[in-house]
């Protein structure tokens, strides 16, 4: 299983915003739905809810809104992406490693070292840009991922997970905790976003 670090999820975001991710999907308009949603404490608090069709307006306009997705790289690893911005380009952002997942079941999200963090939650992140100062990223280091659907075309389950705080230097902030909770997903699965 892949371990992201920050500029890697930026990357991860930014691959997902290539020509040909607005095409029809032949397999109907109830798989192109994604929904993401969570609670979290801590250093903040809220609920947090991502739900649509990941689409582009053209090949470099992201649809302004929310969308949730799997995206499937050409290794058939899968990351569960969401994005919700009631206005303009700017939004929240959950980033979900989980690998190369070929059946149900748990996947730890626990990771110590340079492998770390393994995903992250973006508050105020620019959809089409370079990061920027006014954003809050949280790296997610612990917790775990539960797999309760699989399908070639839809993944669905729950998960949960503390994330740090994330300063300009990518340095940890230890007492700068996110807490997520309650965490479910379903979302449909798109190849080479």
């Amino acid at each position: 299983m892949k371990q992201l670090h920050y500029p890697a999820l930026l990357l991860v975001f930014a691959l997902t915003l290539i020509p040909g991710c607005g095409r029809d999907d032949p397999a109907g308009p109830e798989i192109r739905e994604g929904v993401v949603r969570f609670g979290y404490t801590g250093d903040r608090g809220g609920a947090y809810e991502a739900q649509g069709e990941f689409r582009l307006v053209d090949g470099n306009t992201l649809q302004q809104g929310s969308w949730a997705v799997a995206a499937r790289d050409t290794l058939r690893e899968l990351t569960v992406l969401a994005f919700n911005s009631p206005a303009g380009q700017r939004g929240d952002l959950l980033i979900l490693p989980l690998g190369r997942v070929t059946q149900t079941g748990t996947i730890s999200l626990d990771c110590t070292g340079a492998g770390c963090p393994r995903g992250g939650v973006i508050f105020g992140a620019l959809a089409l840009g370079p990061r920027s100062s006014t954003e809050t990223l949280y790296g997610i280091t612990q917790g775990s991922v539960t797999i309760d659907t699989l399908t070639e075309t839809r993944i669905a389950g729950s998960f949960n997970g503390r994330a740090f705080r994330l300063d300009t230097a990518l340095v940890r902030d230890t007492t700068r905790i996110l807490t997520v909770r309650d965490g479910r997903f379903g979302v449909p699965i798109r190849d080479n976003l």
